[in-house]
């Protein structure tokens, strides 16, 4: 909540009520690896970033679109990043020059949603 926040508000800081960070409090962070496999969007976002351009626009603006229809009870959880994935494959990368380029490739990603989900719920 704390980072929405920072960004709704930058340059402004609100104050809030949260607790501040205490790392000693917490004691000891463990990190592992994370299982690109089992975490199919997190691979799709690292590849999303490698291929550059619209691409991590179009990956976002898939996965909302399909957030939505899972919330929505129209489609499964793991349909998420199997759908994204078909979007990110149809699409083909291009160099962002304007909004005007990114607006494009997210309704792009919208589009191929829907097509890829008629008649589903």
């Amino acid at each position: 909540r704390i980072p929405i926040q920072f960004a709704l508000f930058y340059p402004r800081r609100m104050r809030n009520n949260y607790k501040s960070l205490s790392l000693t409090d917490i004691g000891t962070l463990t990190f592992e690896k994370p299982d690109l496999s089992t975490f199919k969007c997190l691979s799709l976002a690292f590849e999303a970033l490698r291929a550059g351009g619209t691409m991590p626009a179009v990956l976002n603006a898939s996965n909302e679109a399909c957030v939505k229809l899972f919330l929505d009870k129209k489609i499964s959880f793991l349909d998420i990043g199997n759908i994204n994935e078909k979007v990110m494959l149809s699409h083909t990368p291009a160099k962002i020059d304007s909004i005007e380029t990114i607006l494009e490739a997210e309704e792009f990603a919208k589009q191929m949603v829907i097509n890829l989900t008629k008649g589903r719920g």
